[in-house]
Parts: C-alpha cells; sequence; structure tokens
C-alpha cells in the first residue's frame, strides 16, 4: 500500500508540474516513505503516507484524503482543458 502511494505522490508532482497548478497540499516523493504537507493556520503537518510502528492509521487516512484532494485538483484542470 505504501508503494501505490508513493506512486501517486509521483504522479501528482509530475502532474502538477505538466499542468502548472500548484500542489494544494505538497507531497514530498521518497518512493514506499512519502510525506504529505498539509499546512493548517497554526501550524504545519507532515503526514506519513505509510504506516509506522508509532503512526495510527488515522494518519495514513488523513494522507490518503490529502493526496485525493490534489488529484481531484489536478482532475478539475484537465477538465477545464478538455472543454477548450
Amino acid at each position: 500500500m505504501a508503494v501505490a502511494l508513493g506512486q501517486l505522490c509521483q504522479v501528482s508532482i509530475h502532474m502538477s508540474r505538466c499542468l502548472s497548478i500548484p500542489l494544494k497540499h505538497p507531497v514530498v516523493f521518497n518512493g514506499h516513505r512519502s510525506y504529505v504537507v498539509e499546512a493548517k493556520k497554526e501550524e504545519t503537518l507532515v503526514i506519513p503516507a505509510f504506516v509506522m510502528n508509532n503512526a495510527t492509521y488515522k494518519s495514513l487516512h488523513d494522507a490518503v484524503h490529502l493526496i485525493e484532494g490534489n488529484l481531484r485538483n489536478i482532475l478539475r484542470a484537465l477538465e477545464r482543458i478538455k472543454e477548450r
């Protein structure tokens, strides 16, 4: 699962660069040890996209949710290009 999430991070990075759109939640691609960055008003969270020994599955769920949000933004950009 960590490998698949790492690949999704890589896809989101490459697609956002090709489309020249910023990612709402930046990702750090490091293969099966990738991270998603969530910037809140008070603090910046770095959420692992893999399961560590002391990590809970809630953080993995949060990472998947943030990656999904990035991919949805990319999809919207592609749909706008298609409509032109």
